[in-house]
């Protein structure tokens, strides 16, 4: 049985949009309570203040956030690359520290200078937040669906991204491949401490 494992710290990242009606509600609200709209929303804690705002009890502050088929958010688990992450290969129980400067790595640079420029003929606002796993968590990826005789890490490739959205994940990994077939390596939501939200205007 062939396996990846890797040990890293985790992420999950959102992104909260907000225009149209939605957004003169949260304008309307600001001013008759005095409250600055960059700092209204301070995180998922906050999902009721939004449904109070929006007068929408059924709102989902999870469903209704930009994720990676739109191109800024993340669709799931993150995993931060910095110095702590590590990966192995497992070879029927065996295991092997894999060389990372053996890895291919393919650069994404996710910018919000891009975000606004779609958004430059409407008023449009966003909310960033997310949090960080609180402990380094440990992968491990079946590789059964990949035929592999001698493993080579020389054809394994990180896809890995920088998200200005999100500047205090740093580096992470969006999708891993071995010999040019993709591998999940989806997980659980991790355990994590949130970090502050960031509030993007269009």
């Amino acid at each position: 049985m062939n396996k990846l494992i890797i040990k890293s710290y985790q992420a999950r990242g959102y992104i909260a949009e907000f225009k149209g009606e939605e957004l003169i509600k949260i304008k309307k609200y600001c001013k008759e309570n005095s409250e600055d709209i960059e700092f209204l929303f301070a995180g998922p804690e906050e999902e009721d203040l939004i449904r109070e705002i929006l007068q929408d009890e059924e709102y989902d502050l999870y469903d209704n956030n930009l994720d990676s088929t739109e191109k800024y958010g993340f669709n799931e688990t993150a995993l931060i690359l910095d110095n702590n992450f590590e990966m192995f290969f497992s070879k029927n129980g065996e295991i092997s520290k894999i060389d990372l400067e053996n890895i291919v790595e393919n650069k994404d640079f996710i910018k919000i200078k891009n975000w606004k420029e779609e958004n430059k003929n409407q008023e449009v606002i966003n909310y960033a937040f997310g949090y960080i796993s609180d402990d380094i968590v440990e992968l491990e990826i079946d590789l059964e669906d990949i035929e592999i005789d001698e493993f080579d890490p020389k054809k394994l490739s990180l896809n890995v991204c920088k998200n200005e959205f999100f500047e205090e994940v740093g580096l992470y990994v969006n999708e891993i491949e071995y010999d040019q077939e993709w591998i999940d390596s989806s997980s659980e939501d991790p355990e994590g401490s949130y970090f502050n939200t960031n509030f993007h205007q269009s």
